[in-house]
């Protein structure tokens, strides 16, 4: 009788601290990030944030965001954090202390924002973050693969003419853009078959990889950048072989690739001059529409090309 009483006295106390459910049930000290100012004032924003987490911590979807330092990842990590309350997101960069916009979103959104240094060219920082999730999260929902090179200022530029051409200018250009989101799908993929996409919506747990219709070698008209072209030529190919496999499993996962359009970002700012206006497309814009994609892909879709107007890519 007394161990009842206690287990109502703590779920009292519980409910006006805003404790998780699994601190109460525990006969340990719970570990308490609550605020007491919530006892006697109106919390802030942030704390009424945190508080609500907490207590669904380990319940509900997790996304990873990689690239997510500026342009379209750092776009697709405040829409989903914005847009679909309840969920983690992990924004993930090589230096994310260095992006004001990730700071920004920590500061505005400490609990639901999560910031990871992750570098997809190398494997034991992609390693480390998933043994991270697992420990923290046990799952995962998401993985929005936006990590690409087309030109580093005084380091590579895209060739115009074959005589341009550098190897290992390419091999680098490669190891973002074709073999990086593979690492990662590796990494992750059994997370990805916990978490299942589970409260999403979506059929399944998913991995959108950003490729560009500048792969289409059907399409491709047009002399010049052939590392740039030809690594995501090559991830097209990866991610396909990719949703085989997790068909042929019976996997829970769901992989496909998005071209995004012509947008205004760092990567294509230097070469979108004489690009119409209308259609180039603001960030914001552009994960909007990819957004709607991906929270509608089916099993069917399993390895597709898609553009952001909904129509399919020719390989």
């Amino acid at each position: 009788m007394a161990s009842g009483m206690l287990t109502r006295t703590l779920a009292g106390l519980g409910r006006r601290l805003r404790l998780p459910s699994s601190a109460m049930s525990s006969n340990r000290a719970p570990l308490c990030r609550a605020s007491y100012s919530g006892l006697f004032s109106d919390p802030d924003e942030a704390v009424v944030e945190e508080d609500e987490a907490q207590l669904n911590k380990y319940h509900e979807p997790v996304v990873l965001v990689t690239g997510a330092s500026r342009g379209l990842g750092l776009e697709f990590t405040r829409q989903l954090i914005v847009k679909y309350p309840g969920q983690v997101v992990y924004g993930t960069a090589r230096n994310p202390d260095a992006s004001e916009g990730l700071q920004a979103l920590k500061r505005r959104h400490p609990i639901r924002c999560e910031l990871a240094t992750m570098d997809v060219t190398k494997e034991e920082t992609v390693e480390a973050l998933a043994k991270e999730i697992h420990e923290k999260y046990g799952r995962l929902d998401l993985i929005v693969n936006c990590a690409g090179i087309l030109h580093i200022p005084n380091e590579i530029k895209p060739e115009t003419i074959i005589e341009q051409l550098e190897p290992e200018a390419m091999m680098r250009v490669f190891e973002v853009n074709a073999l990086g989101p593979v690492v990662v799908a590796k990494h992750f993929w059994e997370l990805l078959k916990i978490g299942r996409g589970t409260k999403t919506g979506r059929a399944g747990a998913v991995i959108a990889h950003i490729s560009t219709r500048a792969s289409s070698i059907k399409d491709n008209t047009l002399a010049a950048w052939y590392g740039y072209r030809g690594s995501k030529t090559a991830l097209n190919m990866l991610v396909k072989t990719m949703a085989q496999e997790s068909m042929s499993r019976r996997d829970p996962v769901i992989t496909c690739l998005l071209h995004p359009g012509t947008v205004n970002t760092a990567l294509s700012k230097p070469y979108s001059a004489n690009v119409p206006k209308m259609k180039l497309f603001s960030c914001d814009y552009a994960v909007e529409r990819l957004l709607g994609i991906i929270n509608k892909v089916r099993p069917e879709d399993n390895g597709k090309f898609t553009s952001w107007d909904r129509q399919e890519v020719p390989w």
